[in-house]
């Protein structure tokens, strides 16, 4: 009876856990005083800093930047570049909000929301727009004035040949023709847009404001 008595575990009891040896925090390959490798520490999770949000004058980070990587700020925009960009904003349409136009021209140079400095950029360069007869306003909506190059007058086109040559600088007429063409907002040379250009280059040379020798032309009016 007393074996069978030891045998049977005391109800409300529970068998005790042998506690587990505790791992030393020493450092990677730290020995003890008897030349025993220690245990590794664990190293913590490193935190991931939050992300910044971006400044609204600045471009996303899928436009807006040169093809090295460095990101631009609307100044480094050439007036030229954004006349291109207006008339691509109006492919397919004619009249946008000015509001709108603003809002998808910043975005087409990467910047998802349109700050107070690019606004005030843009519309300079609506201005210039509308000086060239790319824009036309009218009360708050803003027009495609001129959908292709023939649209233009000759004299108007030969004013445009004079804002863009330098007096006293040669230039190449292809020079000149792509000058043209990118000053009244198209960047492709395709024939309806290079043959008025070179009618109105004929005809400033008549006039006498230019003068030429072979393929070579300069502002002298």
């Amino acid at each position: 009876r007393e074996a069978a008595e030891a045998a049977t575990p005391k109800r409300g009891r529970k068998p005790r856990k042998k506690a587990e040896p505790k791992v030393s925090a020493r450092a990677d390959g730290e020995k003890d005083a008897g030349g025993e490798s220690l245990s590794p520490r664990e190293e913590p999770e490193p935190t991931r800093r939050p992300r910044q949000p971006e400044s609204p004058d600045q471009p996303a980070r899928k436009g807006g930047a040169d093809h090295d990587g460095r990101r631009r700020n609307i100044d480094d925009y050439e007036t030229d570049e954004v006349m291109a960009a207006f008339r691509q904003v109006y492919r397919g349409r004619a009249k946008i909000p000015e509001d709108d136009l603003l809002r998808e021209t910043a975005r087409r140079f990467g910047f998802r929301r349109l700050g107070s400095s690019i606004m005030d950029r843009l519309k300079g360069h609506l201005r210039a727009a509308i000086r060239r007869k790319i824009l036309i306003r009218k009360r708050d909506i803003i027009e495609l004035e001129t959908f292709h190059m023939e649209e233009y007058t000759r004299d108007e086109l030969v004013d445009a040949i004079d804002s863009v040559m330098v007096k006293g600088r040669e230039y190449e007429r292809d020079e000149v023709i792509d000058a043209v063409a990118r000053y009244l907002g198209f960047t492709r040379l395709r024939d309806t847009v290079t043959a008025p250009i070179k009618s109105a280059i004929n005809a400033a040379i008549r006039r006498r404001l230019l003068a030429c020798r072979g393929s070579v032309a300069w502002r002298i009016g």
